[in-house]
């Protein structure tokens, strides 16, 4: 399975990049040109990391959007196992999740969770 990372500056484009590799926009359009299963598969194997939270609601919001613009030309109904296998989540979720899965091969016998308050940072 081939890893491809894209990387660049804030504002470069890369939710475009990003949404457009999944759903093959027409050129010069947000149209989406993608089969149905061939945008299910783009969407089960593809992992969406970003550092913001606002980043990631934007990506969700993008997803969604377009999925619905595919199942409406396909005339299909919504399909909610392909909604939950999506992937998009921030690098701090996904490193938290990759700690908990792996939490005994790494020697740490507690839940790990994710403090987002800077307070507790302190103490």
């Amino acid at each position: 399975m081939a890893i491809e990372v894209i990387s660049a500056s804030a504002g470069t484009g890369k939710t475009y990049e990003l949404i457009n590799r999944i759903f093959k926009f027409e050129e010069n359009t947000e149209e989406p040109q993608v089969r149905c299963e061939e945008m299910k598969e783009n969407l089960k194997k593809t992992l969406f990391l970003s550092f913001s939270n606002s980043a990631v609601d934007e990506l969700k919001r993008r997803i969604f959007l377009n999925i619905n613009k595919v199942l409406e030309r396909e005339g299909k109904s919504i399909d909610y196992d392909l909604i939950s296998s999506i992937q998009v989540k921030t690098i701090h979720q996904f490193a938290l999740e990759m700690i908990q899965l792996y939490r005994f091969e790494l020697g740490l016998n507690e839940d790990i969770e994710m403090v987002e308050d800077e307070e507790l940072w302190k103490e």
